[in-house]
Parts: C-alpha cells; sequence; structure tokens
C-alpha cells in the first residue's frame, strides 16, 4: 500500500493548481485539464479519450502537457515526448524563467499518457523528476509520502507550465506547428499498433 504521493499525487495537484491558476487569464483558445486513470495499465485511460476525440484533435490541434511524478525530493526535470524545436524552445525558456532546468529525452516513450497523443499527431510531453540511474527509487512503495516532495521546485514547474499554456493560448499564431516530429512518426505508429492494436475500435 502507498499514499502516492509523487507519483502521481503530484500530478493531481498540479491539474487543481494549473485549473485555479488558468481560470483567471484571458485566453484565445481552449485549455483542456484531464486526468486518466490506469496509466500504469498501459495508459487505458488516454488512449480511450484520444480514439473518442481523434476526430477534434486532428481539426483543431493542440498540445499534450503530462505531469506525472515531477515532485521528487532529489532529482532532475525530465521532458520526454515528440515535439517541434521551436516548442522545445519555448518550454525551455519558460522553465529557464523560473529558474528550472530539464533534461530533454526526445524520442518515443509509449508507457506514458503523452504516448497516445503523440499516435494521433500532437505533440507533447511528460514532466517527470527523476531521481536514480532506473527512474524513480521509492514510486509503488510505502515511502512515497510527503517527505519525499520538493514543493519549491513543483511550484516553479507548474509556473512554468502556466506560462507556457499562456503564450500558447494568448497569441494571435501560435509559434510552432502542432505536429510531432517527423524523426519519430515511424516509431510511434509502430509502437502504436503493437502496443494499443491500431485505431481499431
Amino acid at each position: 500500500m502507498t499514499v502516492g504521493a509523487d507519483d502521481n499525487g503530484s500530478g493531481v495537484v498540479g491539474i487543481l493548481e494549473l485549473a485555479r491558476v488558468l481560470a483567471q487569464r484571458e485566453r484565445r483558445r481552449t485549455v483542456r485539464l484531464i486526468s486518466f486513470g490506469a496509466e500504469e495499465q498501459l495508459s487505458v485511460g488516454s488512449p480511450d479519450y484520444v480514439r473518442r476525440h481523434r476526430e477534434e484533435l486532428s481539426r483543431r490541434g493542440g498540445v499534450i502537457f503530462n505531469l506525472d511524478s515531477y515532485g521528487s525530493l532529489l532529482g532532475w526535470n525530465t521532458l520526454s515526448g515528440s515535439g517541434s524545436a521551436e516548442m522545445d524552445s519555448l518550454l525551455k525558456q519558460c522553465f529557464e524563467n523560473e529558474g528550472q532546468y530539464f533534461r530533454r529525452d526526445v524520442g518515443v516513450m509509449p508507457h506514458a499518457d503523452h504516448f497516445t497523443f503523440n499516435a494521433a499527431g500532437i505533440p507533447g510531453v511528460t514532466l517527470m523528476r527523476l531521481n536514480c540511474a532506473t527512474g524513480r527509487f521509492f514510486h509503488h512503495r510505502s515511502d512515497d509520502d510527503m517527505s519525499r516532495l520538493y514543493y519549491t521546485v513543483m511550484a516553479s514547474s507548474l509556473n512554468a507550465v502556466a506560462a507556457f499554456a499562456a503564450e500558447t493560448t494568448q497569441v494571435d499564431a501560435v509559434p510552432f506547428g502542432f505536429t510531432v516530429s517527423s524523426a519519430d512518426q515511424a516509431e510511434i505508429a509502430d509502437c502504436w499498433e503493437d502496443l494499443f492494436g491500431g485505431w481499431s475500435e
């Protein structure tokens, strides 16, 4: 049994705080805050959502920003997922403005909720705060409790995400295309077919 403070209580709290902050800001585009279930069972929730909304996603475009265990007391921020160099540049600027930095893992990461959006052609990333060579050493254990969280880093990271949302929803033209990296498309399609059975219902 685990409290799950970082994995993924941090993500749930992050969504609630983003809702509070973004509700006060003017915007020209819709922001959707979604909490998916069953990520540990190969992301059951997000594929269901993408399948149901694929036509709308293709028509309207967008960016997925997934918060998953980004509050570790020790470690380093990591952004994994696929998008354009211009998107990465804006993310870097937003994080650096908050005194935060991240390691960017480009390419395909099929075991996170952003991946199913990548498979639908929507750029997006997952923010995690890794704390050991294999990822996160206390997750899925009883000691994933409140003592493991770095609240200052969490707040700064959320400020960066809110700034990124503001930059992409308040401008006339988003400064990057709503597309995944062309270098990742073939591998994303292969993983989607292999792990999720393609686009069949």
